[in-house]
């Protein structure tokens, strides 16, 4: 089955689960989202700037020559 088809499955399971069902769910999303913004408040505040402007650069050029 395509990718559409399986995401319309899982939207069907996930519309079917009680609220109880999918509060764990919720939960680890919360807990992972947290874990997530630290990291990344992490890595922002120690990179050196002129490397986020040479990926900058690169994923801007690449993004040119990917999109047509």
């Amino acid at each position: 089955p395509s990718v559409t088809v399986r995401a319309k499955e899982a939207a069907n399971v996930w519309n079917n689960l009680t609220e109880h069902e999918k509060q764990a769910f919720k939960d680890e999303s919360s807990g992972l989202r947290a874990e997530y913004e630290k990291k990344r408040e992490e890595y922002f505040s120690n990179v050196d700037p002129e490397i986020l402007k040479e990926i900058n650069k690169c994923a801007c050029f690449c993004a040119y020559f990917s999109s047509g």
